[in-house]
């Protein structure tokens, strides 16, 4: 596990100063491109760590296959509910809690609160 700055620095692609520009991307900077961004905006890793939980779905999606991601997400939602239920809602806990946040509120337009109101569309 590492950090996402150190994740970034040992897989990150150098640039020349030369003449301003970017070697290629290779397959192995392809998935752990790919990785760094399941477990930061999709998965949201506890402690803000890139983890190996996630490196086949990042392996899979550089070969340029298609994936479903939203098993693999609701699956992670259900865990990190179980782990806020049977442990208490603690800040180790990492997961998607913004999609079941989303949810929450467009199935359940009584639980946004008053200032949420206006940002729907036709309301004032």
């Amino acid at each position: 596990m590492l950090n996402y700055f150190s994740f970034y620095g040992n897989f990150g692609v150098e640039d020349n100063a030369d003449d301003d520009s970017i070697s290629p991307l290779g397959e192995i900077e392809h998935a752990a491109f790919l990785l760094y961004w399941l477990c930061k905006f999709v998965f949201c890793t506890q402690a803000n760590k890139v983890t190996l939980e996630f490196a086949h779905l990042a392996d899979y999606l550089a070969q340029g296959e298609r994936l479903a991601l939203g098993p693999f997400l609701l699956g992670h939602i259900y865990r990190t509910l179980h782990d806020v239920v049977t442990d208490g809602m603690k800040p180790k806990h990492g997961g998607p809690l913004w999609a079941f946040q989303f949810w929450l509120q467009a199935y359940f337009p009584e639980l946004r609160g008053a200032g949420d109101l206006g940002l729907l569309p036709g309301r004032a």
